[in-house]
């Protein structure tokens, strides 16, 4: 009996020992799954903040922060659907900023591009939060008014032009009043 109690003995140990073991190695294999979910969930949001970030690109002129003329293209053909399709009037406001060469001639490019930035955060302040401001290229800008007959053109085109009359616009060593030909449509 005692060479029987020896063996039943010494299997438990052994058991013992086996499931030490296995438990050290779950708890490892726990604490890999983990790490790499961490990690695959890091690499994730970053993923996600870049897709923000060129769907953001895709649709906006980098110096003004404004739509850039591809997306005024989208946000013009939903605008005629929905006028098609529901009779709802929109407006169109065309901008062409008048002596820009000049000012880029005179006081270099780093000063037309604060200009251009700086015509384009007066839009903004312009526009109501429907409307949808863009810069179509150069020194040419547009803003659709969703809703807006053109009396509401007009009306806005006048509200700009008189804030332009009123606020000088910083390009570094000057301040300039800026002017704009304005066409309702």
């Amino acid at each position: 009996r005692n060479e029987d109690d020896f063996l039943t003995s010494e299997r438990a140990g052994f058991a013992g020992v086996r499931q030490t073991k296995l438990v050290a190695l779950n708890a490892s294999l726990e604490q890999q799954v983990a790490a790499k979910t961490a990690s695959l969930r890091d690499a994730l949001q970053r993923a996600e903040k870049t897709n923000v970030m060129i769907s953001h690109m895709a649709d906006h002129d980098p110096l003004t922060g404004l739509f850039n003329r591809r997306r005024m293209h989208k946000e013009l053909a939903a605008a005629v659907s929905y006028t098609s399709r529901y009779g709802d009037p929109f407006a169109l406001v065309f901008i062409d900023l008048n002596r820009f060469k000049t000012i880029n001639d005179n006081h270099g490019h780093d000063a037309g591009d604060r200009f251009l930035s700086g015509f384009a955060a007066l839009l903004e302040q312009t526009t109501r939060d429907s409307d949808r401001p863009g810069r179509w290229g150069g020194d040419e800008f547009v803003v659709l008014l969703p809703h807006s007959a053109m009396q509401a053109a007009q009306q806005f085109a006048e509200r700009l032009q008189d804030r332009l009359g009123r606020q000088s616009i910083d390009i570094g060593p000057v301040r300039i009043v800026a002017s704009a030909s304005i066409w309702p449509i």
